[in-house]
């Protein structure tokens, strides 16, 4: 049986064919990813939205109703009469609309994602393709110097 040798580089459009495939299923998976790590931050925000909206109305509309009611009732009792209630619920009412706010946006930031795993999947791929890529090192065997044989 006569074998014809195979060419040096015969193996090679193999070998590039499959890593094509794998650097397109690759960034395929990635831009999945990306596409999971915006929705989930898209839904955050919106979650974050709703909640400042709901606390908005109600301080708005039902709240200070209450603290004039309150503050009616209260006028005279420990010698403070209904302007100083006024001011006092006034100032509770914005210490807790301060309060749940900063927890609101606390809790938008510590969930959102913002691409992170994406930007470090992204960084390890460029540092492969660099490494793949990359030229072998010289060969400290040579006999000569210089790129063209010079000295």
């Amino acid at each position: 049986m006569n074998e014809r040798p195979r060419p040096l580089l015969s193996g090679l459009r193999g070998e590039l064919g499959s890593l094509a495939g794998e650097v397109a299923e690759s960034v395929k998976l990635r831009l999945e990813l990306a596409q999971l790590e915006l929705m989930e931050d898209y839904h955050s925000a919106r979650r974050l939205a709703l909640v400042l909206a709901a606390a908005l109305v109600m301080l708005l509309t039902s709240l200070p109703l209450l603290v004039v009611a309150l503050a009616e009732a209260l006028d005279g009792a420990g010698q403070l009469s209904r302007a100083g209630w006024l001011v006092i619920f006034a100032l509770g009412l914005i210490l807790i609309a301060t309060a749940g706010g900063l927890f609101a946006w606390r809790r938008f930031r510590c969930g959102m994602v913002g691409l992170q795993e994406t930007v470090e999947e992204l960084r390890e791929d460029i540092l492969w393709l660099r490494e793949w890529t990359a030229a072998p090192p010289p060969n400290p065997d040579s006999d000569h110097d210089g790129p063209d044989g010079s000295e």
